[in-house]
């Protein structure tokens, strides 16, 4: 049901999902010897750790943040902001209230379309695009 990722659950899928692991466990015990069963259980407890602690671990550091914070204060209120990075969209809106303009997001996409993609890569394209948005334009990279 992960996989295919069903959420809605019904009584039978719940004691089906029951016996697969009690079936599994067994077949597990039986062909596998124990000493193996307690490795991948070690091996699975590093992978998990492992990813929870990547999945946990800020985007930016705090270091970078103060930063954000600092300048967004700074700049004046009549700049737009422009982002390369959708991930930096959201640091930057929670220290002001005004428009970012971020790679995919919101009016960012239906002013530039997919041509955002290739903004971050090519300086041509970035040029064209920042002339679309009228105004003073702060890019934060």
């Amino acid at each position: 049901m992960v996989f295919l990722k069903s959420i809605a659950h019904s009584r039978i899928q719940t004691f089906m999902d029951l016996f697969l692991i009690i079936a599994i466990t067994k077949v597990f015990f039986q062909y596998i010897g124990t000493k193996w069963i307690f490795v991948l259980m070690i091996i699975q407890v590093c992978l998990w750790s492992q990813f929870a602690y990547t999945w946990h671990k800020p985007y930016i550091s705090l270091d970078e943040n103060s930063r954000i914070k600092n300048m967004v204060h700074s700049i004046p209120d009549n700049v737009k902001i422009v982002t390369l990075s959708p991930a930096y969209n959201s640091y930057l809106s929670k220290y002001t209230a005004r428009e970012i303009y971020a790679p995919g997001h919101g009016i960012s996409q239906k002013i530039w379309g997919k041509s955002y993609k290739k903004m971050r890569y090519e300086k041509n394209t970035l040029c064209e695009n920042l002339q679309q948005l009228s105004g003073n334009i702060f890019v934060y990279v």
